[in-house]
Protein backbone atom coordinates (compact mmCIF):
# COMPACT_ATOMS: atom_id res chain seq x y z
CA UNK A 1 0.00 0.00 0.00
CA UNK A 2 1.42 3.42 -0.92
CA UNK A 3 2.49 5.47 2.08
CA UNK A 4 0.29 8.40 1.08
CA UNK A 5 -2.81 6.25 1.67
CA UNK A 6 -1.61 4.84 5.00
CA UNK A 7 -2.88 7.70 7.26
CA UNK A 8 -6.32 7.61 5.64
CA UNK A 9 -6.47 3.83 6.02
CA UNK A 10 -5.44 4.02 9.69
CA UNK A 11 -8.04 6.73 10.31
CA UNK A 12 -10.66 4.54 8.65
CA UNK A 13 -9.76 1.62 10.93
CA UNK A 14 -9.83 3.77 14.08
CA UNK A 15 -13.34 5.06 13.38
CA UNK A 16 -16.27 3.17 14.91
CA UNK A 17 -17.40 0.85 12.15
CA UNK A 18 -20.86 -0.44 11.45
CA UNK A 19 -21.49 -4.03 10.51
CA UNK A 20 -21.81 -2.98 6.88
CA UNK A 21 -18.35 -1.33 6.94
CA UNK A 22 -16.83 -4.34 8.66
CA UNK A 23 -18.33 -6.64 6.04
CA UNK A 24 -17.03 -4.42 3.24
CA UNK A 25 -13.55 -4.37 4.77
CA UNK A 26 -13.53 -8.14 5.37
CA UNK A 27 -14.63 -8.96 1.81
CA UNK A 28 -12.14 -6.46 0.32
CA UNK A 29 -9.20 -7.80 2.35
CA UNK A 30 -10.13 -11.42 1.61
CA UNK A 31 -10.40 -10.84 -2.14
CA UNK A 32 -7.20 -8.77 -2.15
CA UNK A 33 -5.28 -11.53 -0.38
CA UNK A 34 -6.77 -14.15 -2.72
CA UNK A 35 -5.85 -12.15 -5.83
CA UNK A 36 -2.34 -11.52 -4.49
CA UNK A 37 -1.73 -15.21 -3.75
CA UNK A 38 -3.13 -16.29 -7.13
CA UNK A 39 -1.11 -13.60 -8.93
CA UNK A 40 2.17 -14.58 -7.27
CA UNK A 41 1.52 -18.30 -7.80
CA UNK A 42 0.42 -17.99 -11.44
CA UNK A 43 3.24 -15.57 -12.22
CA UNK A 44 5.92 -17.83 -10.81
CA UNK A 45 4.51 -21.01 -12.33
CA UNK A 46 3.73 -19.54 -15.76
CA UNK A 47 6.91 -17.50 -16.08
CA UNK A 48 8.98 -20.49 -15.02
CA UNK A 49 7.25 -22.52 -17.72
CA UNK A 50 7.86 -19.81 -20.31
CA UNK A 51 11.51 -19.59 -19.23
CA UNK A 52 11.89 -23.34 -19.71
CA UNK A 53 10.28 -23.13 -23.16
CA UNK A 54 12.50 -20.16 -24.00
CA UNK A 55 15.62 -22.07 -22.96
CA UNK A 56 14.57 -25.12 -24.95
CA UNK A 57 13.86 -22.92 -27.97
CA UNK A 58 17.28 -21.25 -27.65
CA UNK A 59 18.99 -24.66 -27.53
CA UNK A 60 17.03 -25.79 -30.59
CA UNK A 61 18.04 -22.61 -32.43
CA UNK A 62 21.70 -23.33 -31.69
CA UNK A 63 21.16 -26.86 -32.94
CA UNK A 64 19.54 -25.55 -36.14
CA UNK A 65 22.51 -23.31 -36.85
CA UNK A 66 24.95 -26.13 -36.16
CA UNK A 67 22.96 -28.41 -38.45
CA UNK A 68 23.01 -25.77 -41.19
CA UNK A 69 26.78 -25.45 -40.75
CA UNK A 70 27.11 -29.25 -40.83
CA UNK A 71 25.03 -29.37 -44.01
CA UNK A 72 27.46 -26.98 -45.69
CA UNK A 73 30.36 -29.11 -44.52
CA UNK A 74 28.64 -32.28 -45.75
CA UNK A 75 27.92 -30.73 -49.15
CA UNK A 76 31.57 -29.71 -49.42
CA UNK A 77 32.64 -33.19 -48.41
CA UNK A 78 30.36 -34.78 -51.02
CA UNK A 79 31.81 -32.51 -53.69
CA UNK A 80 35.27 -33.44 -52.55
CA UNK A 81 34.29 -37.12 -52.72
CA UNK A 82 33.13 -36.71 -56.32
CA UNK A 83 36.50 -35.23 -57.26
CA UNK A 84 38.64 -37.57 -55.11
CA UNK A 85 37.08 -40.76 -56.46
CA UNK A 86 37.45 -39.91 -60.15
CA UNK A 87 39.75 -41.50 -62.69
CA UNK A 88 40.84 -38.11 -63.99
CA UNK A 89 41.99 -37.07 -60.52
CA UNK A 90 43.58 -40.45 -59.92
CA UNK A 91 45.54 -40.19 -63.22
CA UNK A 92 46.53 -36.61 -62.41
CA UNK A 93 48.18 -37.78 -59.22
CA UNK A 94 50.07 -40.34 -61.30
CA UNK A 95 51.36 -38.12 -64.17
CA UNK A 96 50.65 -34.52 -63.02
CA UNK A 97 49.29 -33.53 -66.46
CA UNK A 98 48.44 -29.84 -67.04
CA UNK A 99 45.33 -30.65 -69.08
CA UNK A 100 43.52 -31.70 -65.88
CA UNK A 101 44.43 -28.40 -64.26
CA UNK A 102 43.35 -26.30 -67.22
CA UNK A 103 40.05 -28.14 -67.66
CA UNK A 104 38.99 -28.56 -64.04
CA UNK A 105 40.91 -26.21 -61.78
CA UNK A 106 40.50 -22.86 -63.50
CA UNK A 107 39.31 -19.93 -61.38
CA UNK A 108 35.86 -19.76 -62.94
CA UNK A 109 35.14 -23.38 -62.04
CA UNK A 110 36.23 -22.88 -58.45
CA UNK A 111 34.24 -19.66 -58.04
CA UNK A 112 31.08 -21.28 -59.48
CA UNK A 113 31.50 -24.18 -57.10
CA UNK A 114 32.13 -21.77 -54.19
CA UNK A 115 35.45 -23.48 -53.57
CA UNK A 116 38.05 -21.27 -51.94
CA UNK A 117 40.75 -23.87 -51.47
CA UNK A 118 41.87 -26.90 -53.44
CA UNK A 119 45.06 -28.83 -52.71
CA UNK A 120 46.41 -32.11 -53.97
CA UNK A 121 48.90 -33.77 -51.61
CA UNK A 122 50.85 -36.91 -52.50
CA UNK A 123 51.39 -39.95 -50.33
CA UNK A 124 54.82 -38.51 -49.51
CA UNK A 125 53.04 -35.45 -48.03
CA UNK A 126 54.19 -33.19 -50.84
CA UNK A 127 51.92 -30.51 -52.25
CA UNK A 128 51.40 -31.47 -55.90
CA UNK A 129 49.08 -28.61 -56.74
CA UNK A 130 47.23 -26.01 -54.72
CA UNK A 131 45.16 -22.89 -55.24
CA UNK A 132 43.45 -20.41 -52.92
CA UNK A 133 40.65 -18.04 -53.90
CA UNK A 134 40.14 -15.28 -51.36
CA UNK A 135 36.57 -14.15 -50.62
CA UNK A 136 35.21 -11.54 -53.04
CA UNK A 137 38.24 -12.04 -55.31
CA UNK A 138 38.01 -12.98 -58.99
CA UNK A 139 41.50 -14.50 -59.17
CA UNK A 140 43.25 -17.21 -57.25
CA UNK A 141 46.54 -17.01 -55.42
CA UNK A 142 49.09 -19.40 -54.03
CA UNK A 143 48.48 -21.10 -50.74
CA UNK A 144 50.18 -19.31 -47.80
CA UNK A 145 53.12 -21.10 -46.28
CA UNK A 146 51.46 -21.62 -42.90
CA UNK A 147 48.43 -23.28 -44.49
CA UNK A 148 50.69 -25.31 -46.79
CA UNK A 149 52.54 -26.71 -43.80
CA UNK A 150 49.25 -27.75 -42.24
CA UNK A 151 48.07 -29.49 -45.41
CA UNK A 152 51.31 -31.40 -45.87
CA UNK A 153 51.62 -32.39 -42.24
CA UNK A 154 51.80 -36.15 -41.67
CA UNK A 155 49.06 -36.09 -38.99
CA UNK A 156 46.57 -37.07 -41.71
CA UNK A 157 47.30 -40.63 -42.74
CA UNK A 158 45.68 -41.86 -46.00
CA UNK A 159 46.17 -45.48 -44.93
CA UNK A 160 43.88 -45.09 -41.95
CA UNK A 161 41.54 -42.16 -42.70
CA UNK A 162 39.47 -42.16 -45.84
CA UNK A 163 37.96 -38.73 -45.11
CA UNK A 164 37.97 -35.94 -42.57
CA UNK A 165 36.22 -32.58 -42.22
CA UNK A 166 36.43 -29.55 -39.95
CA UNK A 167 37.63 -25.99 -39.57
CA UNK A 168 41.11 -24.63 -40.10
CA UNK A 169 41.94 -21.18 -38.79
CA UNK A 170 44.01 -18.88 -41.01
CA UNK A 171 44.94 -15.20 -40.68
CA UNK A 172 42.32 -14.48 -43.35
CA UNK A 173 39.56 -16.32 -41.47
CA UNK A 174 38.11 -19.74 -40.74
CA UNK A 175 38.00 -22.24 -43.60
CA UNK A 176 35.75 -25.30 -43.70
CA UNK A 177 38.06 -28.04 -45.01
CA UNK A 178 37.37 -31.60 -46.07
CA UNK A 179 40.05 -34.19 -46.83
CA UNK A 180 39.44 -37.31 -48.92
CA UNK A 181 41.74 -40.08 -50.08
CA UNK A 182 42.13 -40.20 -53.85
CA UNK A 183 40.90 -43.38 -55.50
CA UNK A 184 39.73 -44.37 -58.95
CA UNK A 185 36.12 -43.95 -60.00
CA UNK A 186 35.19 -47.29 -58.46
CA UNK A 187 36.62 -46.24 -55.10
CA UNK A 188 38.96 -49.18 -54.99
CA UNK A 189 42.65 -49.76 -54.84
CA UNK A 190 45.32 -47.91 -53.00
CA UNK A 191 45.08 -44.22 -52.32
CA UNK A 192 47.53 -42.17 -54.28
CA UNK A 193 47.16 -39.02 -52.23
CA UNK A 194 44.80 -36.64 -50.50
CA UNK A 195 42.48 -34.06 -51.98
CA UNK A 196 41.70 -31.04 -49.78
CA UNK A 197 38.78 -28.77 -50.55
CA UNK A 198 37.94 -25.73 -48.53
CA UNK A 199 35.39 -22.95 -48.29
CA UNK A 200 35.58 -19.88 -46.09
CA UNK A 201 33.03 -19.92 -43.30
CA UNK A 202 30.74 -17.02 -44.18
CA UNK A 203 28.99 -16.21 -40.91
CA UNK A 204 26.80 -13.57 -42.56
CA UNK A 205 25.57 -16.02 -45.17
CA UNK A 206 24.92 -18.60 -42.46
CA UNK A 207 22.93 -15.99 -40.53
CA UNK A 208 20.80 -15.26 -43.61
CA UNK A 209 20.12 -18.96 -44.12
CA UNK A 210 19.10 -19.56 -40.52
CA UNK A 211 17.50 -16.13 -39.89
CA UNK A 212 19.44 -15.67 -36.66
CA UNK A 213 21.96 -13.17 -35.43
CA UNK A 214 25.30 -15.01 -35.20
CA UNK A 215 28.74 -14.22 -33.85
CA UNK A 216 32.06 -16.11 -33.95
CA UNK A 217 34.96 -15.94 -31.53
CA UNK A 218 38.23 -17.87 -31.45
CA UNK A 219 38.36 -20.12 -28.45
CA UNK A 220 40.93 -19.80 -25.68
CA UNK A 221 42.57 -16.55 -26.67
CA UNK A 222 43.63 -13.84 -24.27
CA UNK A 223 41.30 -11.04 -25.31
CA UNK A 224 37.85 -12.57 -25.25
CA UNK A 225 34.57 -10.76 -24.54
CA UNK A 226 33.24 -11.61 -21.05
CA UNK A 227 30.25 -13.59 -22.33
CA UNK A 228 32.41 -15.71 -24.66
CA UNK A 229 34.92 -16.28 -21.87
CA UNK A 230 32.17 -17.48 -19.54
CA UNK A 231 30.75 -19.70 -22.29
CA UNK A 232 34.20 -21.20 -23.03
CA UNK A 233 34.64 -22.16 -19.39
CA UNK A 234 31.14 -23.65 -19.20
CA UNK A 235 31.43 -25.61 -22.45
CA UNK A 236 34.69 -27.20 -21.36
CA UNK A 237 32.71 -29.64 -19.19
CA UNK A 238 29.48 -30.02 -21.16
CA UNK A 239 28.28 -31.00 -24.60
CA UNK A 240 24.93 -29.21 -24.66
CA UNK A 241 24.73 -25.50 -25.59
CA UNK A 242 25.42 -22.92 -22.91
CA UNK A 243 22.73 -20.25 -22.42
CA UNK A 244 23.14 -16.72 -21.12
CA UNK A 245 20.87 -13.69 -20.92
CA UNK A 246 22.58 -10.81 -22.71
CA UNK A 247 19.85 -8.32 -21.84
CA UNK A 248 16.11 -8.18 -21.33
CA UNK A 249 15.51 -8.69 -25.07
CA UNK A 250 18.13 -11.29 -26.09
CA UNK A 251 19.06 -14.76 -24.86
CA UNK A 252 22.26 -16.18 -26.34
CA UNK A 253 23.20 -19.80 -26.94
CA UNK A 254 26.84 -20.85 -27.26
CA UNK A 255 28.44 -23.95 -28.74
CA UNK A 256 31.87 -25.06 -29.98
CA UNK A 257 32.91 -25.69 -33.58
CA UNK A 258 35.75 -28.19 -33.99
CA UNK A 259 38.68 -28.27 -36.38
CA UNK A 260 39.69 -31.07 -38.71
CA UNK A 261 41.32 -32.86 -35.75
CA UNK A 262 38.04 -32.68 -33.71
CA UNK A 263 39.47 -30.07 -31.35
CA UNK A 264 37.36 -26.99 -30.43
CA UNK A 265 38.63 -23.87 -32.18
CA UNK A 266 35.64 -21.53 -32.50
CA UNK A 267 32.85 -20.35 -30.28
CA UNK A 268 29.54 -19.82 -32.05
CA UNK A 269 26.93 -17.55 -30.46
CA UNK A 270 23.30 -17.63 -31.59
CA UNK A 271 21.17 -14.70 -30.42
CA UNK A 272 17.48 -15.44 -29.94
CA UNK A 273 14.92 -12.69 -29.26
CA UNK A 274 13.05 -13.25 -26.00
CA UNK A 275 9.65 -13.26 -27.71
CA UNK A 276 8.46 -16.32 -25.78
CA UNK A 277 9.29 -14.81 -22.39
CA UNK A 278 7.73 -11.48 -23.34
CA UNK A 279 4.59 -13.30 -24.42
CA UNK A 280 4.66 -15.01 -21.03
CA UNK A 281 4.84 -11.63 -19.30
CA UNK A 282 1.92 -10.38 -21.39
CA UNK A 283 -0.04 -13.52 -20.52
CA UNK A 284 0.61 -13.07 -16.81
CA UNK A 285 -0.53 -9.45 -17.04
CA UNK A 286 -3.75 -10.55 -18.71
CA UNK A 287 -4.21 -13.23 -16.07
CA UNK A 288 -3.64 -10.67 -13.31
CA UNK A 289 -6.14 -8.31 -14.93
CA UNK A 290 -8.60 -11.17 -15.30
CA UNK A 291 -8.14 -12.09 -11.62
CA UNK A 292 -8.76 -8.48 -10.60
CA UNK A 293 -11.93 -8.27 -12.70
CA UNK A 294 -13.20 -11.63 -11.45
CA UNK A 295 -12.31 -10.68 -7.87
CA UNK A 296 -14.14 -7.36 -8.22
CA UNK A 297 -17.22 -9.05 -9.67
CA UNK A 298 -17.11 -11.76 -7.03
CA UNK A 299 -16.73 -9.15 -4.29
CA UNK A 300 -19.66 -7.10 -5.59
CA UNK A 301 -21.85 -10.19 -5.85
CA UNK A 302 -20.84 -11.23 -2.34
CA UNK A 303 -21.66 -7.78 -0.97
CA UNK A 304 -24.99 -7.70 -2.81
CA UNK A 305 -25.94 -11.12 -1.48
CA UNK A 306 -24.88 -10.19 2.05
CA UNK A 307 -26.80 -6.93 1.74
CA UNK A 308 -29.95 -8.67 0.53
CA UNK A 309 -29.82 -11.73 2.79
CA UNK A 310 -28.27 -10.34 5.98
CA UNK A 311 -27.41 -6.65 6.28
CA UNK A 312 -30.68 -5.14 5.01
CA UNK A 313 -32.70 -7.45 7.24
CA UNK A 314 -30.55 -6.57 10.23
CA UNK A 315 -31.04 -2.89 9.38
CA UNK A 316 -34.82 -3.32 9.26
CA UNK A 317 -34.71 -5.22 12.53
CA UNK A 318 -32.58 -2.51 14.17
CA UNK A 319 -34.88 0.22 12.85
CA UNK A 320 -37.93 -1.60 14.14
CA UNK A 321 -36.44 -2.08 17.61
CA UNK A 322 -35.33 1.58 17.73
CA UNK A 323 -38.83 2.75 16.73
CA UNK A 324 -40.41 0.69 19.48
CA UNK A 325 -37.83 1.93 22.01
CA UNK A 326 -38.34 5.57 21.07
CA UNK A 327 -42.15 5.29 20.95
CA UNK A 328 -42.44 3.23 24.10
CA UNK A 329 -45.20 1.17 22.53
CA UNK A 330 -44.67 -2.36 23.82
CA UNK A 331 -47.64 -3.58 21.82
CA UNK A 332 -45.76 -2.94 18.54
CA UNK A 333 -43.86 -5.80 16.90
CA UNK A 334 -40.84 -6.07 14.59
CA UNK A 335 -41.24 -7.53 11.12
CA UNK A 336 -40.36 -11.20 10.73
CA UNK A 337 -39.39 -12.76 7.38
CA UNK A 338 -37.61 -15.96 6.46
CA UNK A 339 -36.68 -19.02 8.46
CA UNK A 340 -33.10 -18.42 9.59
CA UNK A 341 -31.17 -17.01 12.54
CA UNK A 342 -32.30 -13.44 11.85
CA UNK A 343 -35.97 -14.43 11.79
CA UNK A 344 -35.36 -16.46 14.97
CA UNK A 345 -33.88 -13.34 16.59
CA UNK A 346 -36.87 -11.26 15.48
CA UNK A 347 -39.29 -13.82 16.95
CA UNK A 348 -37.38 -13.74 20.26
CA UNK A 349 -37.56 -9.93 20.29
CA UNK A 350 -41.31 -10.06 19.71
CA UNK A 351 -41.65 -12.61 22.52
CA UNK A 352 -39.60 -10.33 24.78
CA UNK A 353 -41.83 -7.37 23.86
CA UNK A 354 -44.90 -9.45 24.65
CA UNK A 355 -43.50 -10.39 28.06
CA UNK A 356 -42.53 -6.77 28.74
CA UNK A 357 -46.04 -5.63 27.78
CA UNK A 358 -47.54 -8.24 30.14
CA UNK A 359 -45.18 -7.21 32.94
CA UNK A 360 -45.95 -3.54 32.33
CA UNK A 361 -49.67 -4.26 32.51
CA UNK A 362 -49.25 -6.13 35.79
CA UNK A 363 -47.08 -3.30 37.15
CA UNK A 364 -49.64 -0.70 36.14
CA UNK A 365 -52.42 -2.67 37.82
CA UNK A 366 -50.30 -3.01 40.96
CA UNK A 367 -49.51 0.70 40.84
CA UNK A 368 -53.22 1.53 40.54
CA UNK A 369 -54.08 -0.69 43.52
CA UNK A 370 -51.28 0.93 45.50
CA UNK A 371 -52.53 4.43 44.66
CA UNK A 372 -56.11 3.50 45.56
CA UNK A 373 -55.00 2.00 48.86
CA UNK A 374 -52.69 4.94 49.53
CA UNK A 375 -55.43 7.50 48.91
CA UNK A 376 -58.39 5.73 50.53
CA UNK A 377 -56.65 4.33 53.62
CA UNK A 378 -57.85 5.61 57.01
CA UNK A 379 -54.31 5.33 58.35
CA UNK A 380 -51.57 7.90 57.91
CA UNK A 381 -49.06 6.55 55.38
CA UNK A 382 -45.74 8.16 54.51
CA UNK A 383 -42.49 7.32 52.73
CA UNK A 384 -39.03 8.81 53.28
CA UNK A 385 -36.17 9.24 50.83
CA UNK A 386 -32.47 10.11 51.14
CA UNK A 387 -30.84 12.97 49.27
CA UNK A 388 -27.80 10.74 48.71
CA UNK A 389 -27.26 7.02 49.33
CA UNK A 390 -25.86 6.00 52.70
CA UNK A 391 -22.94 3.57 53.12
CA UNK A 392 -24.41 0.55 54.90
CA UNK A 393 -20.98 -0.44 56.24
CA UNK A 394 -20.95 2.61 58.49
CA UNK A 395 -21.79 2.32 62.15
CA UNK A 396 -25.39 2.62 63.37
CA UNK A 397 -24.70 5.99 64.96
CA UNK A 398 -23.20 7.40 61.77
CA UNK A 399 -26.13 6.16 59.73
CA UNK A 400 -28.65 7.68 62.19
CA UNK A 401 -26.88 11.05 62.02
CA UNK A 402 -26.91 10.79 58.24
CA UNK A 403 -30.68 10.06 58.33
CA UNK A 404 -31.30 13.16 60.46
CA UNK A 405 -29.39 15.37 58.01
CA UNK A 406 -30.38 14.00 54.60
CA UNK A 407 -33.68 12.13 55.02
CA UNK A 408 -36.85 13.88 53.87
CA UNK A 409 -40.49 13.01 53.35
CA UNK A 410 -40.91 11.76 49.79
CA UNK A 411 -44.58 10.77 49.82
CA UNK A 412 -47.60 10.70 52.16
CA UNK A 413 -51.39 10.60 52.05
CA UNK A 414 -53.85 13.30 53.07
CA UNK A 415 -54.78 11.38 56.23
CA UNK A 416 -51.24 11.87 57.62
CA UNK A 417 -51.33 15.53 56.57
CA UNK A 418 -54.57 16.08 58.53
CA UNK A 419 -53.15 14.25 61.56
CA UNK A 420 -50.20 16.64 61.58
CA UNK A 421 -52.32 19.79 60.99
CA UNK A 422 -51.66 20.31 57.27
CA UNK A 423 -54.28 20.95 54.60
CA UNK A 424 -53.03 18.26 52.19
CA UNK A 425 -50.11 15.96 51.54
CA UNK A 426 -48.32 18.38 49.19
CA UNK A 427 -47.42 20.67 52.11
CA UNK A 428 -45.49 17.84 53.76
CA UNK A 429 -43.56 16.64 50.71
CA UNK A 430 -39.84 17.51 51.05
CA UNK A 431 -39.85 18.24 54.81
CA UNK A 432 -36.76 16.96 56.65
CA UNK A 433 -37.34 14.09 59.06
CA UNK A 434 -36.02 16.22 61.93
CA UNK A 435 -39.18 18.34 61.65
CA UNK A 436 -41.42 15.29 62.08
CA UNK A 437 -39.60 13.11 64.63
CA UNK A 438 -38.77 13.95 68.19
CA UNK A 439 -35.06 13.19 67.99
CA UNK A 440 -34.53 13.85 71.70
CA UNK A 441 -36.64 10.85 72.68
CA UNK A 442 -34.68 7.60 73.20
CA UNK A 443 -37.46 5.70 71.51
CA UNK A 444 -36.86 7.54 68.23
CA UNK A 445 -33.22 6.55 68.20
CA UNK A 446 -33.97 2.95 69.23
CA UNK A 447 -36.55 2.73 66.47
CA UNK A 448 -33.96 3.81 63.87
CA UNK A 449 -31.39 1.36 65.28
CA UNK A 450 -33.92 -1.45 65.01
CA UNK A 451 -34.71 -0.32 61.46
CA UNK A 452 -31.01 -0.59 60.55
CA UNK A 453 -30.36 -3.89 62.29
CA UNK A 454 -33.45 -5.55 60.79
CA UNK A 455 -32.10 -4.93 57.31
CA UNK A 456 -33.86 -1.61 56.91
CA UNK A 457 -37.34 -2.96 57.72
CA UNK A 458 -39.53 -2.35 60.76
CA UNK A 459 -42.94 -3.76 61.76
CA UNK A 460 -45.24 -2.96 64.67
CA UNK A 461 -43.13 -0.17 66.11
CA UNK A 462 -44.53 2.93 67.80
CA UNK A 463 -42.95 6.31 67.10
CA UNK A 464 -43.79 9.88 68.10
CA UNK A 465 -44.18 12.71 65.63
CA UNK A 466 -44.59 16.49 65.92
CA UNK A 467 -47.50 18.25 64.26
CA UNK A 468 -47.48 21.66 62.63
CA UNK A 469 -47.94 23.43 66.01
CA UNK A 470 -45.18 21.35 67.67
CA UNK A 471 -47.44 19.01 69.60
CA UNK A 472 -46.35 15.43 70.30
CA UNK A 473 -48.45 12.74 68.63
Amino acid sequence: MPLIFLPAFVAFLLKPMTLRKKTLLLVAVTILCLITVLHITSTRVLLKGFKDVEAQNARENVQRVVESYSDELIKLNLMNGDWAEWDATYNFMQNYNNAYIEENLNDATLIRGKINLVAYVSKQHQLVYGKLVEPNQAQSSTIPEQLKQFLTDSHFSPQHDSQRAGIVLTPEGAIMITARNIFNSEGRGLSCGILFMGRYLDIEQLAKQTHFSLALQRDKVELMPPDFKEASQALANRSSPFLKLLNKDIIAGYTLLKDIDSKPVLLLRVDTPRAIYKQGQISTRYISLFLCVVGLIFGLLTLLLLEYLVLSRLTRLTTGVSRIANGGNLLARVRVSGKDEISYLANNINMMLQQLASSQKILQESEERYRVFFAQSSEGIWRCELEQPVAINCSDTEQIEYFYKHCYLGECNNVLACMLGYRDAQELIGININELLITSLPSSKSTLIAFIQQKYRIIDREIYQVDRQGNKK
